[in-house]
């Protein structure tokens, strides 16, 4: 089930109708990029976030400050930290001390409270666009 609805929207139809998404995008990532430079990867962040929730949940990232972009990221940053850890590395490698109590892994119990605030992310962006769809004005999106 989950393949098939993959397959619709990641297909060559589908993906021919992301174009005017992605020139859209490149050209705010461009002029960004001309207007200033030295800020290179929160473009690319912007326009990666932009392309994806445009096209997920009918709305564009306009501001490499938005709030939201920030949250994520700032996200992805801890969980990369998390993740590149030694603790964590035993974890993977010996999968049986992952049952132990939280108060034990004081990581585990930090890992649990990144996914918490990373999920608020998404069903906050799941919760408006169905509130917009309800009311009739949602954009186009996934």
């Amino acid at each position: 089930m989950i393949r098939k609805m993959l397959h619709n929207i990641l297909n060559i139809k589908a993906a021919r109708t992301y174009v005017p998404y992605q020139d859209l995008e490149n050209k705010q990532m461009i002029h960004g990029l001309l207007e200033q430079p030295d800020l290179f990867i929160d473009h690319v962040r912007r326009y990666t976030n932009s392309l994806t929730t445009q096209m997920v949940f009918g709305f564009r990232t306009v501001s490499i400050d938005d709030p939201k972009l920030k949250q994520l990221f700032e996200g992805f940053e801890k969980f990369c930290e998390v993740t590149s850890t030694t603790l964590a590395a035993l974890l993977d490698l010996f999968p049986v001390l992952k049952g132990l109590p939280d108060f034990m892994l004081p990581l585990s119990r930090y890992s649990k409270e990144l996914h918490k605030h990373e999920k608020e992310l998404y069903v906050g962006h799941w919760m408006n666009i169905k509130k917009k769809i309800l009311a009739g004005t949602a954009k186009v999106s996934y």
